[in-house]
Order: C-alpha cells, then structure tokens, then sequence
C-alpha cells in the first residue's frame, strides 16, 4: 500500500471516532435507543458473568425469571470484542465503544473493499484510494449504518463485517492466496455469528451466494474450481464455529415461541412503506431518504453504471436490486420468506436493505474513482487524495442532517441522571433485594424495555424482559396470555406470586413529568399479597395427569379459592412410572384425560371433578401444621442454587419458583428416584425430596454448550492454520480490463 492508501484508510477509520467522540469518552447514553433499554442488560449480564469468572455465560436470572443466555444468538458470548469490552468496562461505556468501533472497523473494510474491486476492474491506484474514501465515509455514516451500530449494537458489529466478508470472498475468487483467503473468509463469517446480530446472518449468506454463484461458479474454470474447493472450506471453518451458538440454541428453541415461522401477517406491515397494512410510497422514499443522506450516496453510485464491464460492478447492482426490492416488500421478499430460509425468522422486511447499503457505498466508492481517472492531471498527482478526501468530508453534513436523532446524539444523557429517572425501583431494590422478584404490573407485554433497563442496572430480577425476539411460550402463557385477550391485573397477581415477585411498580407516570420514553417509572409500588416464597414444602400436593398446555392448572390456579401459598399442581406426564415412595406425599390425582384411570396405590384419590380437588385439597393443608415450610434458597453463583431445609422422616415434594423445568440442562443432585424436575403450577419448579436429605444442589449444565464449545475451537483452529501455514503461491485468477 502507498503512503497515499494508508493515510486515506486511517483518515476513514478516525472520522466516525473523532465524530461521536462525545460518546465513546464518556459514560453516557442515548435513552430513546435500544442501545440503552435492550444492549445496556446484555453487557451487565455478560460482565457479571465475566467478572464471576463463568465463561460462556450459560445462565441468567435477572430477566425472564431465569433464562440460557449464551444460548440465545443475539447475545454476544462468544465475540472477543464484546467480550474484552464488557470484562474491562461497565456496560453503557462497553455499549459506546463497541457501537462506536465497529462504525470504523466498518468504514475501514469498505475502503479496502473498494480498493480490491477497482483493481480487479482495472482502475488507477492513485484514483481508486480517493475513490475508496468516499465509499468508507458513506458505509459508515449513512442514516442506516449508524442506526444498526449506534441503536441495535449486536447487529452494528455483525454489519460491520459485511464489507470485511466480501473482501475475503473477492480474494479467494481472484487473489494469489486462495487457501488464506478461504480461512479469513470463514473466521469473519463465524465471528459475525457470534456477535449477535441475528438477521445481518442471512442477508450475508444470500450475498455470498450471490456472489460465489455469478462469479465464482458462472465465471471462468479457475475462479469455478475456487468457489468449489477453497469456498467449501470456508464454508466449513464458518459453520464449526457457528455450532458453538448453534448447538444450544437448536436446543432451547422448540420451547420458545421462535420455533415456528413468524406469521407473514406480522411481517407485511414492516417494509420500507412503513408499519401499516397499505404500502406508503411516500413514506419510503422519506425512508430511503434518511438512509441515503438526501440520496446523495445515490449519486456515485450511479456513476459507476461506466463500469459495468467489470464482474464484481454488476454483481453489486444485482445485490442493490435484491436488497432494495425484498425491503419494498412485494415478490422478491415474498419469495425469500417462502422458498429460502431462515427469511421466515427475519422479524422486519425493510432489513433487506443491508443488501443495498452495502452494495451503494462499494458502487459509490468505484464511481468516484472512475471519475476521478477521467483526468491524466488527477491520475499523476497527489491532487487526487485531496479530491476524495474533500468529497468524502463534505458529504457528511448530508449524511448527518437527515437522521431523526442527531440531537440526542450530539447530546447524550449521563447514565445516573438516566438512572435518577427510576426512583420506585430503586426503592424497590432497597426492599425487595435480591429476596424475590419485580415487576412492572401496567405493562402487559413481555417484551417490557424500558422496565428491563432500570432491573438490570440494579440487579433485580423480574419475570418480564426482551433479550431478543425468542422468550419460552410458557412463559407468555403464565404472565400474558394472548396479545388480544390479556390477564385481568387480579389474575396477573397471583400467578407472579407463583413466581415469587414480590414488589409491584403501578399506575401511570406522574402527570406533568415528561419522559422519554414513556412509562420507565410508575407512580407507586406495592407488595405481591399472593407471594410465595422462593422455595417451599406444600401442604397438599395435586397430580395432574398430562395437562400439557397448563389449560386445567390455571382454572384451579386462578380460582380465589385456591390456596396459592399453600398447595400445588404437578403435571405428571406418565403417572403409572412413578415410584411408590412418591404416592406418600399426593393428595389427590386429578384425572383429566379421556383414558381410563389406571391403578393406583390405596388411598390415593382419583377425582375428575375440580371442585372435589378442591375439597380435598383444603383439607389437606388444613390438617397438615408444618404446611408451606420454607426452604432456604441460596443462589451460589447464577448457575448454581443449593436447598437446604430440616430432613423429614418420610419424602415430600419441593416447590421452586424458577422455570428450570422448561430449560433442558438444569440438573439435581442429591435427591433420589431419579425424578426429572417436573413442572408445577404451569410455570414453576418442583424436586422430589427424599426421606432424612437436608441439602440439594442444582446446577445449569447443558451438553449442547461444551460439545458446541469443542467444534468451535476445532473450526478456529482451522480457519488460523488456513490462513497461517505457507501457501504455494497461485496465480491470480486475472484483473478485467478496466476503462482507464
């Protein structure tokens, strides 16, 4: 690289940090973001974990009552930057540097690419490196780009790979080092899995296809045999490394309410014609607007329509037109959504438009050189970094101008004026502790933001949260029902005591007070009246036979009469495998299924009648004086919790106030019979607990984690000897002639 390359490449790296410098040396966040109310409890689950010395961070407990983390893809454990990041700073100045970063990680790969593709196209150096500046200053700063970075975070990181992953793959289809190529392409395409940004995934495997099948595989035998053989590595070293997410989330998945498509019906309204039923051109092109700067990133663009001999130039306007058509909406993102998965899992259409973005500012970048080569005086001289660098500068007052937070961003809020914002949850914090539960009682989602913020930042657990778009349907069940029928506030009451949330944030903000965004903090709190603690002994225990959806627990549980604090439902798949020690602790077997009662031991009763369950249920905890007794509920490390209680002479059941039964991992050592964890209650937690035993220890160690673990590290030890060992030196496959 000439002194001309280099100095331009820093100068394109150092613009979007000299720019928001205000927020990368600071502690401050911009509150209406998702950077704050859904990044913020990503990077203080992660450093908690971190400092805690647990790597990858298998479990968390302050949202959804509990919960895999490293599970979830759109949580960064295993990518080294978020993961120095949040080991070495607190999570809002983690957010900032990461967001921040990869704004110039990505307007440094974009240079590069640019550089790559003039010369594959035949254009001068001297011209290409200006040309390379203005499409790293337009990837970079464009209303889109800095919304990916700057408001998602995670997918900021895996968009700014983009432009990296292309360069790989243009090296092994045309560079001297294929084999090297192929390994740096399959550690970018792995990292980018790892960073968490969930859709940038697939838009970055259908332009790699793309890619590879017009160059690679339509083009000539040597770059065929390329896409074919190095392309297949890569493909490999890439996949190994996405096992280590992809093994525990393939297992946690069939619980969630992810395991299914997304109803196309939620997914019309999110193209770039807005969020209603009917497409809004108007509102599309203001769209486009905002993430074009005025479309002037359209402008170089369409300049490099003189270089349409060249391959890679064609393929970009292919890209352009697949990006920009699937986020209209229409034919193209209908054919994605129906015959190329995983589009059915991508929540929002207008996303597609990675795809353009990344294509306009490599289309724009080569138009500008190719300009700029028009002049023999520009391509002799050092005018021409001049040239670019004045065009690149000027263009960011555009860019800047068109995006509708710029204020905030000039202007961020310092974390504890955001955090003096929450004055009830921290009340909440100083009563509840770390004893049992929150919860914000007025929201009825469970995707409750703005609430997850304040929990996290104080360590409060709560039931509700939004660590992605996959939470467990039981879950939403037990706390929402559905969207169009939701629980009364009574019924939401005691089934949250079930789940041992104690402090209650209510009512509507004050009047008067502006908040942005609304709702963060309630007007007064109060104490669950229905709580239960977080581990006990029932007092009369109900066997119901395979209630699957939880549908016959909830009539009795929602029932006012039922003893809540007292008494609880297990639901018992196969009742005739239980070992006869267990029937010692039963009260009652309600017998919901259509098949005839089985025999059971004498003296246990049989009823299908509710209300006779109820009876006898009454009965039992008032003729049971030690009823409910309490267990002592010590959470050693997140996932780890020991329970100790005095020993009985004769077993019982244990009831907890986690989801440990819907998370496949969570193992009890300790107890006997070998009995799994069953479900109680529809949502929570239930042990056997042998006769004499004064101490169980459960503990979240799923296999799916280690063995996903052990593949990645084989794919990137792979993916270093690919790109480390000698490589004899291949031919390149050939530069096209270019216009200059």
């Amino acid at each position: 690289m000439t002194w001309h390359d280099v100095a331009l490449a820093g100068l394109a790296t150092l613009l979007p940090l000299v720019l928001y410098r205000n927020i990368l040396l600071t502690e401050a966040a911009i509150e209406s973001l998702d950077a704050i109310q859904l990044q913020y409890p990503r990077y203080r689950i992660l450093r908690d974990a971190l400092l805690d010395g647990r790597f990858p961070a298998a479990w968390q407990s302050l949202l959804y009552a509990g919960g895999p983390f490293h599970a979830n893809p759109e949580n960064p454990t295993l990518y080294p930057p978020a993961l120095l990041a949040a080991g070495l700073l607190e999570p809002v100045r983690a957010v900032n540097v990461l967001s921040i970063g990869h704004l110039a990680f990505a307007a440094l790969g974009m240079y590069l690419l640019v550089l790559r593709l003039c010369a594959i196209a035949g254009i001068a150096r001297t011209t290409a490196s200006a040309g390379a500046f203005v499409g790293a200053v337009m990837f970079s700063l464009n209303g889109y780009t800095r919304t990916e970075h700057l408001h998602l975070v995670t997918y900021g990181a895996a968009h700014g790979w983009l432009a990296w992953i292309l360069l790989a793959g243009t090296s092994l289809l045309y560079g001297e080092r294929p084999r090297r190529a192929a390994g740096a392409l399959g550690l970018a395409l792995g990292l980018q899995v790892t960073t968490g940004g969930l859709y940038v995934f697939a838009y970055t495997a259908l332009a790699l296809v793309i890619w590879f099948a017009t160059l690679g595989l339509l083009g000539d035998a040597p770059r065929r045999r390329r896409a074919l053989w190095p392309g297949a590595l890569a493909v490999a070293i890439a996949g190994g490394i996405a096992i280590a997410k992809g093994l525990p989330f393939a297992e946690w998945v069939e619980i969630t309410n992810r395991a299914d498509a997304i109803p196309r019906d939620e997914l019309r309204g999110t193209t770039l014609g807005g969020y209603g039923q009917f497409f809004d051109w108007d509102r599309a092109r203001k769209t486009v607007s905002n993430f074009t700067g005025r479309f002037i990133t359209l402008l170089p663009a369409f300049t490099a329509l003189f270089v349409l001999r060249s391959g890679p130039v064609r393929v970009l306007w292919l890209l352009f037109a697949v990006g920009a058509g699937a986020a209209m909406g229409g034919p193209v993102w209908e054919f994605l959504y129906d015959w190329v998965p995983p589009f059915d899992q991508v929540r929002v259409a207008r996303r597609a438009w990675t795809l353009a973005n990344l294509a306009l500012a490599a289309l724009g970048g080569i138009g500008v050189a190719w300009v700029l080569a028009r002049s023999s005086r520009l391509r002799t001289s050092g005018f021409v970094s001049i040239a670019g660098l004045v065009l690149g500068v000027s263009a960011v007052p555009l860019l800047n101008d068109t995006w509708r937070i710029q204020e905030e961003i000039d202007n961020p809020q310092a974390i504890e004026e955001l955090v003096a914002r929450y004055p009830n949850w921290q009340r909440v914090a100083e009563q509840v502790g770390l004893r049992s539960r929150a919860y914000w009682l007025d929201d009825p989602k469970i995707n409750g933001k703005n609430e997850q913020f304040i929990t996290s930042h104080l360590r409060l657990e709560t039931p509700a949260g939004y660590l992605g778009d996959a939470w467990p349907r039981a879950l939403e069940r037990h706390l929402w029902r559905a969207p169009d029928d939701p629980l009364p506030r009574k019924i939401r009451e005691r089934r949250l005591g079930i789940l041992s949330t104690a402090a209650l944030v209510t009512g509507k903000k004050p009047s008067g007070r502006s908040l942005v965004p609304p709702n963060v903090d309630g007007a007064d709190f109060e104490i669950n009246p229905h709580l239960r603690p977080r581990a006990f002994v029932p007092s009369a225990v109900v066997l119901v036979a395979g209630d699957s959806e939880a549908e016959a627990t909830y009539r009795l549980l929602d029932d006012p009469a039922w003893p809540l604090d007292r008494a609880t439902l297990l639901d018992i798949a196969e009742i005739e495998e239980l070992p006869s020690e267990v029937w010692s602790a039963v009260d009652v077997v309600w017998w919901i299924q259509d098949a005839p009662v089985p025999d059971l031991p004498d003296g246990v009763p049989v009823t299908r009648d509710a209300e006779r369950v109820l009876e006898l249920v009454r009965a039992a905890s008032e003729a049971d004086e030690a009823s409910a007794d309490r267990l002592k509920f010590d959470r050693t490390r997140v996932e780890t919790v020991v329970l100790e209680a005095e020993p009985r002479p004769r077993g019982r059941f244990i009831v907890a106030s986690e989801t440990w039964w819907a998370h496949p991992g969570w193992l009890a050592e300790g107890g006997a019979l070998g009995l799994p964890i069953l479900r109680a209650d529809g949502i929570a937690s239930a042990l056997w607990w042998p006769a004499a035993t004064e101490r169980i220890e459960l503990s979240y160690r799923p296999a799916s984690v280690v063995r996903g673990l052990l593949v990645g590290a084989l794919a990137l030890l792979a993916g270093l000897l690919s790109m480390l060992l000698p490589e004899r030196h291949a031919k390149a496959t050939g530069l096209e002639p270019g216009p200059s």
